[in-house]
């Protein structure tokens, strides 16, 4: 994956997000306010939380979220879900950051890993994320900052 500033990542991303938001069709004795689709979520997923884009050195987009099942109803917890995409619209799940024998020794079972950030720093992808729960104290419930 490649380096990227992130103001201007962002805003490339919005750019793109802004313009694939396309009006729904209007209904009679509604508001005329045109109710606004998201076609990036559609398909992929009902819920992707917290997510972190970056470019790879492929020239593909990855996205990254917050431990959450996909679609409603899959009660699967993925641990941080991974998204690829070629033009920032149509997304494939590629994935978890995190299989659960791959977890942090200090992340209690059961944790979930919250607001993944990925950077290039040095030649190499790091991936910060929150530990949701960890067995540094006897009580629980703490929370941790990872790193991997």
């Amino acid at each position: 994956m490649g380096h990227l500033h992130r103001g201007g990542a962002i805003t490339a991303v919005l750019g793109l997000l802004l313009a694939t938001v396309t009006p729904a069709p209007a209904v009679a004795g509604r508001d005329p306010r045109p109710a606004l689709r998201n076609p990036i979520s559609a398909e992929f997923a009902d819920t992707f939380a917290d997510p972190v884009i970056v470019r790879g050195q492929d020239g593909f987009w990855y996205a990254y979220g917050t431990t959450d099942p996909l679609h409603e109803g899959e009660r699967v917890f993925h641990r941080i879900p991974t998204a690829r995409s070629a033009d920032l619209v149509r997304w494939t799940y590629v994935g978890d950051a995190f299989t659960a024998d791959q977890q942090p020794p200090y992340a209690a079972p059961g944790a979930g890993f919250w607001a993944p950030d990925v950077r290039f720093l040095d030649g190499r992808y790091v991936m910060y994320f929150t530990v949701t729960d960890t067995t540094v104290s006897p009580e629980g419930g703490d929370f941790a900052i990872g790193v991997a």
